[in-house]
C-alpha cells in the first residue's frame, strides 16, 4: 500500500513548436518536458527590441509526449493553429485554445493501440518502438508511423477541399483498412462539422514491398498532393555487419492519394550510408529534404539529384556514397539538431551534442543545390549561448530562435545585424533579384578564401555566409528557461556547524536539520542544487525592538522623474510596538549604517497609538499613517498636514479602523463594524471622503483591496471615454455573505464583475452563474487581495484568496477576447496551510486575520508576504507559474520591503526574538518551477556522483570530463595499434575527486585518476579502521572502472580517502582541508557498486561479477572476508542499515535479496525476483512488521516487491512476491531512502520500524514511515510513501471519486491507463497515483466535502494524508 506522488516536476525540455495558438495573430511556443505541456507567449520588451518568454499555461499529461505538431484547420475557437500531440503507446491528441475557458481543449482523441495492429507476433510491443509523426505544410494531413511497419493516416478538413462527405462513408464501410475509434473532448459528434476525417491505418509495406525497417518520415514542402519522404532499409542496418549490409539506406518520395488511400512513387535514392537517421523538409528557396547522418550531410532535391557532404575523415570509410571531402570539419552529427533560421537564403543552423553551433549554408545554381558549406562557430560564443546537447529546436520567426534540452538549461536566441565587413561581397539574393545569372565557380571559390580569413577569429557569432546576408550577424542570448535535469545523484546533508569545530556562531536559527543536495545536468552545464521545502533568507543585520508588532520602510524624498528608481533608497522605517496600557505606540526612524536613529523635531506623535498600515503618496510626497482611531497626514518634512478622524457617521461615535487599502491616490478603511470609508487625496495631500453607492452602504464589508490597473486589464477607460473623471484603480471587495465584486473607482456604481460563488472555491468564478441548490458548504474566507503578480518583463493580476484555516487560493483573471467586459476568473494554485493540531497553541485567530502586505519590488517581483505561524510568500516569474513558497521563520507577523545600499531590494521583518531582521531573498534560486526551494550552484563540470561527509560537513563530488581515446601502445599482444592512422579519436571519461565547501559551495580539494579511469561509485561510509580496538570512523570509498577498449579486460581500483586538516590559504578559510588518500586495491573487474554492510564496520564492493565483502586492516589494507558470485554486473547495491539485509541488482538478471551474517561472515541469497526484470534503481521500503523492496526498469515502471518467508508462494523465500506495477513515466536514476526526522539515518533497527505496537504510544502522534525519494533523467523529483490502511482507503476511494468528477483531464488522456497499475490479485495492492490525488485542491468546496464523505473520512484526514505524500515529513 503505497502512494507516488512528483514532488518536482519534469524541466527537462524534450520537444517544442512555434504557432499561433492562442489567437489568430498570436507568437507562443509550446514545449513538452517529457509529461508537462506548457504554452508561452513571446513578449516584446524594450520597446520590441527584444522577445521574452511569458507562461500562459501548463498542464500535466497523462503520457510521456514523443512529438508535437502544428494543423492549420479553418475554424478553431481561437482562429489560430490547432496542436497534435503524440504520446507513447501510440496515442494522438488534437488540441486547441478555447479563449472561454482560457484552457486548453481537445477535439479528437486516436489510439492505435489495438492488439489487431500487431500483425505479428515476433514484433517488439508499441511502448518498445520508436515513433514518428509528421504534418503535412499544408495541414491536410498527418502521418504517424508507431509500432515497426504501421502507418496512420488523418486527413484535416481544409477551406476549398475536395473531401466529400460521401467518401467518409465508404472509408468506415472497409474492412481491410478500418479507421480507429475517434472521439471529441467537446462533445461533437464525428462528422462534417469536425475538423477531420476518421483516419485510417495502412501498413508500410503497402507503398512498398521493401520498407521493412522505416527509419524516419518527413512531409515535404511544395508538392501539389501530400507528399511524404520516407527513409528505410530493405535489411537491418548493424554496424557489425557493415561488409555484407553496406549502403543498404533507400531514400524514397511518395505522393498520397487520400481519397483512394493510394500512393505514387515519386524518386528513390539507394546505396545511401547507413548513419543516416533523419529527415528535415526544406522550404523555398532551397527545397527537397535534408538527409542528416553522423558522419554526413546528403541533400536530395525534387527531382533526385543528391549533394553530399562529409563533414569527418570516417565517413568515406563507413560509406561509398559519392560525397564532398569536408572533413577538416571534424564534427560528430550524432544527436545533433538542425533548425532553419527563417532567412532568404535557407541557412540552417546546426547544434551539436557537445552544445557547439555549426553553420550550414547551400550553394544554389539556379534553383538546384550545388554543394553545402559548413561553418563551425566560435568557441568562445558557443560556451556562452549553450552548454548542453539539444533535443529540440524551434523557429519563432525571422531572427529568433529556441533551443532546448534534456540537460542543460533551454535558450531564446536572436540575431541581430552587425556592421558590413570591409570587403562586400555581393549576396546570392541580391543576384536573383536583379535577374542576373549566378558568377562562376572560380568567383564563389574566391568568395569562400576570403571568408576563411574572416572565420579565422570568430567570436562574434557570425556565420559566414557567402552572400554577406548573414555574414553580419550575431546570435544573442535573449531568454533562458532553467532545467535541473537530468538529476544524477542525491545526498542528504546536515546544516550547521561541522563535527571538529569547537563553536561556530554562525549557526542559522531557523535553519532545518537536513538538507537535500542533488548532481544535476551533464558536461558544463552540470553543477549541484540545493533543494528545501522552506526558503530561508538572508539576513544581512539584525537589531534589538521589544515588543514590535509592525513595520514600514519608505524614502522621505518625492518621487523624480529623472532619478533612477534603483537609486532611491529607503531611509525611514516607522516601527508599531505595544505597550503595557494597551494602547501602544509608533516610534519613526531614520536608517544609518547599523543602527535606527529616531528623528526629531518634527510633528510626528509616537503616543497616537498603534499604527495599522502607512502609505506613501507619491505625487505630493506625502506620508498617510492609519491609526485606530484617526488616519494621520504628514508633508515631507513630516509636519503635521491633517488628521482624519474615523467616527461612525450613523451614531456620531469615534469608531476603529482594522484595515486599509491604498493606491494612488485613494485610501481604503474598514472599520470594526463592517462598514467601509473611502479616502481620496487631493493635488495638496488632503484627504476627502468620497461618497459610496447606496448598495455598498449598506453592505458589511469583510476584505477591501485597491488595484492600480496600469495596463487597463479590467478594460475600465471605456466608461471614462468622452467623462470629466479619469480612470482610477479598481476596488476589489468582498462582504460578509461572500459577494465578491469589482468597482471601478471613482464611481463605485459602476462594477467589472461580481459573483456570489467565490466563499464556494470553485475552478471559474463567473459572472451570472447559477449555483447548484444542494451546495451547502463553503469556505469562511478572511482576506481577498487582488495584486500584480511577476517580474520586469511581465507582471499581471491575480486574485489571491485566504481563508481563516490559512490556506491561500490563487485566481488569474482572464478576458474573453470576443465580448468586452467579459471577464472570468480560473483557479491556478491552492497552497494548504498547516495541520490544525499545530496551531492549537496560538489558537491562530488573531494571527490568521493579519492583513496580506504586497511587496512592489522583492528582489525584482512583485510579490504578496503572507503573515502567521507559517508566513508564506507568493512569488511569479514570467516564464512560470505563480508558487507559494513557505519561509523558514515561525510566527512572522510583519514585514516590509526595504531599498537601501546594503539591502537592494530585499525586505525586512520582525523575528521571534524581538529583533529586525534585514534580509533578501538567496541568489541563483530557480524560483516558480516548483513550490520547493531549489537553489542551483553551476560548476560547470559533469558530476556523477556526490556524498556528504559529515565530519567535516562538506560534499565529495565524483566529476568526469571527456578526452580523446587512444588504443594502448605498450599493448604486446596487439602491436598495430601503434599504427593507428585515425585523427578523429573517440572520447573517453577521465574522473576527478573533488571536496565542495557546504558554506561558499567552492571546490577546496581534488584528486585526479589516471586516464580512462572513471568513478562509478562514491559513498561515505562509517568503517572500522582498527581489529584491536575496533575504532570506527567515517572514510570515503570510491569504486573505479579502467576501460581501455573492449579487447583489454576491464579493470577497477577501490579507493579509500580521508579528509584531512590543513593549513589553509591565505583570505581562503575554507581551505584548511584537504582529501587525503589512505589506501587503493587494485581488483579484478569493476568496481560498480558499494555500500555498507552489517554492524561491524565494513564495506560491501561489486566487483565484476563478484560481490565481496571487505574490512580495514591494521595496515589499512582491504581484506575480503565474504563473497557472492553474481551473473553480471552489479549495478545497485543497497543495505538497510544495521540488519545486514543487502539488494543487488543489474541490468539482465533482475533483483537479488541478500543476507549477510558476521559469525561467520557469509553472504547468502534469501530470495530473488524470479521475472528477471531490469533493474536501474532499487530500495528498501520498511512499512512496520513488513518489508517492501521497490525496483524500476528502464521504462520507468515501479515494482513492488515484498519479502514474506511465511507466505507458501514465496517457496521457501526463494521467491520475491511482486504485489504491484506502477508506470511513472520517467526514466529513474536514484532511490534513496529516507528516515523519518526522528529516527537516526544511521541505524534502523525491526524494533524502531513497528509502529503500531506498545501501549504505551496510544495517545501519542503515530512515527511517520520511511519514504522513497526517486530522482529520474527528466529532472523530477517523486516520493514514494507508504500507507496504513485507513489512509490508503481514504486515498484510494478519493482517487476513484475525483477520476469520476473532474471536468477537464488535459488531452483527454486517462491516468489509470498511463499508470498502468497492476496487482497481484491476491495480496498487493495498486500504487495510488499522488499526483491525480492532489488535484482534489482544484474542485470547489463542496466537491471536497462530498469526496471526502465518500472517502469515509473528515476533510482534515484528507488534508493530513495529502500533506504526508507531498514531502511535509521529510525534515527537509
Amino acid at each position: 500500500m503505497q502512494c507516488y506522488s512528483e514532488l518536482i516536476p519534469p524541466s527537462g525540455v524534450t520537444h517544442a513548436l512555434s504557432l499561433s495558438f492562442t489567437s489568430s495573430n498570436a507568437d507562443n511556443l509550446i514545449i513538452a518536458r517529457t509529461s508537462l505541456l506548457q504554452v508561452f507567449q513571446c513578449k516584446p520588451v524594450n520597446a520590441g527590441q527584444e522577445t521574452r518568454l511569458v507562461l500562459i499555461a501548463e498542464y500535466s499529461l497523462a503520457g510521456t509526449v514523443t512529438s508535437l505538431g502544428k494543423v492549420k484547420i479553418a475554424d478553431a475557437k481561437s482562429g489560430g493553429d490547432v496542436v497534435l500531440i503524440a504520446l507513447r503507446d501510440a496515442k494522438l491528441s488534437l488540441i486547441e485554445w478555447d479563449p472561454e475557458l482560457h484552457s486548453i481543449s481537445t477535439l479528437s482523441i486516436h489510439f492505435y493501440e489495438h492488439h489487431d495492429l500487431q500483425s505479428a507476433p515476433w514484433q517488439p510491443d508499441l511502448a518498445e518502438c520508436v515513433s514518428h509523426l509528421t504534418i503535412d505544410p499544408s495541414s491536410r494531413c498527418a502521418a504517424f508511423n508507431f509500432g515497426v511497419s504501421n502507418l496512420a493516416i488523418i486527413p484535416f478538413h481544409q477551406a476549398g477541399d475536395d473531401l466529400a462527405i460521401d467518401d467518409l462513408d465508404d472509408l468506415d464501410g472497409e474492412d481491410k483498412e478500418k479507421p480507429l475509434h475517434t472521439e471529441q473532448g467537446d462533445g461533437h459528434i464525428d462528422g462534417p462539422q469536425t475538423p477531420y476525417s476518421p483516419s485510417f491505418v495502412l501498413p508500410l509495406t503497402v507503398l512498398d514491398p521493401g520498407l521493412l525497417h522505416p527509419v524516419d518520415i518527413a512531409f515535404l514542402h511544395e508538392y501539389r498532393d501530400p507528399t511524404i519522404g520516407i527513409l528505410y532499409s530493405s535489411a537491418a542496418r548493424s554496424s557489425n555487419m557493415s561488409p555484407e549490409r553496406r549502403d543498404v539506406t533507400i531514400y524514397a518520395v511518395y505522393a498520397l492519394d487520400l481519397d483512394q488511400k493510394a500512393s505514387t512513387t515519386l524518386q528513390s535514392v539507394q546505396k545511401l550510408p547507413n548513419d543516416l537517421y533523419r529527415i528535415i523538409a526544406l522550404p523555398l528557396p532551397v527545397g527537397g529534404a535534408l538527409l542528416v547522418g553522423g558522419n554526413e550531410l546528403i541533400h536530395i532535391d525534387q527531382g533526385g539529384k543528391s549533394s553530399a557532404v562529409a563533414v569527418n575523415e570516417l565517413a568515406r570509410e563507413a560509406s561509398s556514397f559519392s560525397m564532398a571531402d569536408h572533413s577538416e570539419a571534424r564534427l560528430k552529427l550524432e544527436g545533433c539538431q538542425v533548425e532553419h533560421l527563417g532567412n532568404a537564403n535557407g541557412d540552417m543552423l546546426i547544434i551539436l551534442r557537445s552544445g557547439e553551433l555549426a553553420l550550414l549554408t547551400f550553394r544554389m545554381d539556379g534553383r538546384s543545390v550545388s554543394g553545402m558549406t559548413l561553418r563551425r562557430l566560435g568557441e568562445a560564443q558557443t560556451q556562452r549561448l549553450f552548454m548542453g546537447a539539444a533535443s529540440c529546436t524551434a523557429n519563432l520567426g525571422t531572427n529568433r530562435l529556441f533551443i532546448g534540452s534534456e540537460e542543460a538549461d533551454s535558450v531564446f536566441l536572436a540575431t541581430e545585424k552587425k556592421a558590413p565587413q570591409l570587403k562586400r561581397i555581393r549576396s546570392r539574393a541580391q543576384i536573383q533579384a536583379t535577374e542576373v545569372e549566378p558568377q562562376e565557380d572560380d568567383d564563389e571559390q574566391d568568395g569562400f578564401d576570403d571568408d576563411d580569413d574572416l572565420y579565422a577569429e570568430i567570436t562574434d557569432g557570425r556565420n559566414g555566409h557567402i552572400s554577406g546576408d548573414l555574414s553580419g550577424q550575431s546570435f544573442r542570448l535573449v531568454d533562458r528557461l532553467t532545467c535541473l535535469a537530468p538529476i544524477n545523484d542525491i545526498a542528504s546533508g546536515t546544516l550547521g556547524k561541522r563535527k571538529r569545530d569547537d563553536a561556530d556562531e554562525t549557526d542559522r536559527h531557523y535553519s532545518p536539520e537536513r538538507e537535500l543536495v542533488c548532481a544535476y545536468g551533464r558536461g558544463n552545464a552540470g553543477g549541484i542544487a540545493f533543494i528545501r521545502r522552506q526558503m530561508e533568507p538572508e539576513v544581512t543585520q539584525r537589531i534589538k525592538y521589544d515588543d514590535a508588532t509592525g513595520l514600514w520602510c519608505f524614502n522621505s524624498s518625492g518621487k523624480n522623474q529623472n532619478e533612477n528608481v534603483e537609486s532611491r533608497f529607503d531611509n525611514l522605517i516607522l516601527v508599531s510596538q505595544v505597550t503595557p496600557d494597551g494602547v501602544g505606540k509608533s516610534s519613526l526612524f531614520s536608517l544609518a549604517d547599523d543602527s535606527l536613529v529616531p528623528i526629531e523635531n518634527t510633528d510626528f506623535d509616537e503616543s497616537a497609538g498603534s499604527t495599522i498600515s502607512v502609505f506613501k503618496l507619491e505625487s505630493t510626497n506625502h506620508t498617510v499613517q492609519v491609526l485606530s482611531t484617526e488616519v494621520r497626514v504628514y508633508d515631507a518634512n513630516f509636519g503635521l498636514s491633517q488628521i482624519f478622524p474615523v467616527v461612525d457617521e450613523e451614531e456620531g461615535q469615534t469608531a476603529r479602523a482594522v484595515k486599509a487599502t491604498f493606491a494612488e491616490s485613494y485610501l481604503i478603511l474598514i472599520r470594526d463594524d463592517g462598514n467601509m470609508t473611502l479616502l481620496k487625496a487631493d493635488r495638496a495631500g488632503e484627504l476627502d471622503e468620497v461618497e459610496v453607492s447606496t448598495s455598498l452602504k449598506n453592505k458589511s464589508v469583510l476584505s477591501a483591496s485597491l488595484y492600480h490597473d496600469s495596463s487597463d486589464f479590467f478594460q475600465t477607460s471605456r466608461f471614462y471615454e468622452g467623462a470629466g473623471a479619469s480612470r482610477g484603480p479598481v476596488l476589489a471587495l468582498l462582504t460578509s455573505e461572500g459577494h465578491f465584486s469589482l468597482l471601478s473607482l471613482p464611481n463605485t456604481a459602476l462594477e467589472v464583475f461580481q459573483c456570489e460563488s467565490l466563499p464556494f472555491l470553485p475552478t471559474y468564478l463567473m459572472q451570472g452563474l447559477q449555483l447548484p441548490k444542494h451546495w451547502r458548504n463553503k469556505d469562511d474566507l478572511a482576506e481577498t487581495l487582488l495584486v500584480d503578480l511577476g517580474d520586469a518583463t511581465d507582471f499581471r493580476p491575480y486574485l489571491v484568496a485566504r481563508n481563516t484555516t490559512g490556506d491561500v487560493i490563487l485566481y488569474e483573471p482572464f478576458v474573453d477576447p470576443e465580448v468586452v467586459g467579459s471577464f472570468k476568473f480560473k483557479k491556478v494554485s491552492t497552497k494548504p496551510a498547516e495541520a490544525p493540531e499545530d496551531q492549537d497553541e496560538e489558537e491562530g485567530e488573531e494571527t490568521s486575520l493579519r492583513p496580506m502586505h504586497v511587496m512592489k519590488n522583492l528582489a525584482g517581483h512583485a510579490s504578496v508576504f503572507v503573515p502567521g505561524l507559517h508566513p508564506m510568500l507568493i512569488l511569479r516569474e514570467a516564464s512560470t507559474m505563480p508558487r507559494v513558497y513557505e519561509l523558514g521563520l515561525q510566527n512572522v507577523n510583519s514585514m516590509s520591503a526595504i531599498h537601501t545600499g546594503s539591502c537592494r531590494n530585499g525586505f525586512v521583518y520582525i523575528d521571534e526574538s524581538d529583533h529586525l531582521c534585514f534580509s533578501q531573498l538567496p541568489p541563483a534560486l530557480m524560483l516558480g518551477h516548483s513550490d520547493w526551494v531549489i537553489k542551483r550552484v553551476p560548476l560547470g563540470q559533469d558530476i556523477a556522483s556526490i556524498s556528504y561527509f559529515a565530519p567535516t560537513n562538506s560534499y565529495v563530488l565524483a566529476t568526469n570530463h571527456a578526452v580523446d581515446f587512444q588504443l594502448p601502445q605498450d599493448d604486446e599482444w596487439h602491436p598495430e595499434w601503434q599504427n593507428e592512422a585515425t585523427t578523429l579519436l573517440p572520447a573517453t571519461v577521465q574522473s576527478t575527486l573533488q571536496l565542495l565547501s557546504s558554506k561558499t559551495h567552492r571546490v577546496i580539494s581534488q584528486y585526479t585518476f589516471d586516464d580512462s579511469e572513471r568513478i562509478l561509485s562514491v559513498k561515505s561510509l562509517n568503517l572500522e579502521v582498527s581489529e584491536e580496538t575496533h575504532e570506527r570512523k567515517d572514510l570515503i570509498v570510491v569504486g573505479t572502472a579502467l576501460v581501455k577498449g573492449e579487447n583489454v579486460t576491464t579493470r577497477g581500483n577501490l579507493y579509500i580517502f580521508d579528509v584531512v586538516d590543513v593549513v589553509p590559504q591565505p583570505d581562503v578559510p575554507e581551505t584548511d582541508l584537504k582529501l587525503k588518500l589512505i589506501t587503493r586495491e587494485d581488483v579484478r573487474g569493476a568496481v560498480s557498486a558499494i555500500s555498507g554492510v552489517g554492524s561491524q564496520g565494513f564495506l560491501l564492493a561489486a566487483q565484476g561479477q563478484k560481490c565481496m565483502v571487505r574490512g580495514l586492516k591494521e595496515d589499512m589494507s582491504i581484506l575480503p572476508v565474504a563473497f557472492l558470485d553474481m551473473r553480471y554486473y552489479v549495478h545497485v547495491a543497497k543495505e538497510l542499515p544495521g540488519t545486514g539485509l543487502c539488494i543487488l541488482g543489474d541490468a539482465f538478471s533482475g533483483l537479488w535479496l541478500v543476507g549477510y551474517s558476521e559469525e561467520p561472515y557469509k553472504l547468502q541469497i534469501l530470495g530473488r525476483d524470479l521475472e528477471n526484470p531490469a533493474v536501474l534503481a532499487a530500495e528498501f521500503l520498511p512499512d512496520g512488521k513488513q518489508l517492501y523492496i521497490i525496483s524500476s526498469d528502464e521504462d520507468g515502471t515501479l515494482r513492488v516487491l515484498q519479502y514474506d518467508p511465511e507466505n507458501p508462494k514465496t517457496e521457501r523465500g526463494t521467491k520475491l512476491l511482486l504485489r504491484s506495477t506502477f508506470h511513472t513515466g520517467a526514466v529513474p536514476t536514484t532511490m534513496t531512502l529516507i528516515a523519518p526526522p526522528s529516527v537516526s539515518t544511521n541505524h534502523v533497527d525491526s524494533d524502531e520500524m513497528d509502529l503500531e505496537d506498545d501501549s504505551h504510544n496510544t495517545n501519542t502522534q503515530p512515527q511517520p514511515p520511511s519514504q522513497i525519494l526517486i530522482t529520474t533523467q527528466s529532472g523530477s523529483l517523486a516520493l514514494l510513501t507508504p500507507l496504513r490502511e485507513a489512509t490508503y482507503r481514504r486515498l484510494s476511494t478519493l482517487q476513484n471519486t475525483i477520476l469520476a468528477t473532474l471536468d477537464h483531464q488535459p488531452a483527454s488522456l486517462n491516468p489509470r491507463a498511463y499508470r498502468q497499475v497492476e496487482t497481484d490479485g491476491i495480496g498487493g495492492r495498486g500504487v495510488i497515483d499522488g499526483d491525480l490525488v492532489r488535484r482534489w485542491w482544484e474542485t470547489s468546496t463542496q466537491q471536497r466535502v462530498n469526496s471526502a464523505n465518500k472517502a469515509g473520512g473528515s476533510i482534515w484526514e484528507l488534508r493530513g494524508d495529502l500533506a504526508m505524500i507531498t514531502g511535509a515529513n521529510l525534515g527537509f
